[in-house]
């Protein structure tokens, strides 16, 4: 099951498919956070530089990973 979503997430998030050919799904595609690891990666890679868009956007995905875990997991 987690081969298939990373495998999903890589191919909506752009890094499989580019987004400018998914059409408005490549909008949608650009928020997930694969998407956003992507571009970090591929912007630092070509000149060394930070991708502030998709480090706001890892943070905002972690941040509600952090706060969905803290609501509903419970080692009970």
């Amino acid at each position: 099951m987690a081969n298939l979503l990373w495998v999903l997430l890589l191919a909506g998030g752009g890094l499989v498919v580019a987004p400018e050919r998914m059409g408005a799904l490549g909008q949608a595609a650009a928020v997930l956070p694969s998407a956003a690891l992507g571009d970090l990666l591929r912007r630092a890679a070509a000149d060394g530089g930070l991708d502030l868009g998709a480090l706001v956007i890892l943070l905002a995905w972690g941040l509600a990973a952090t706060a969905a875990a803290l609501r509903w997991f419970r080692w009970d």
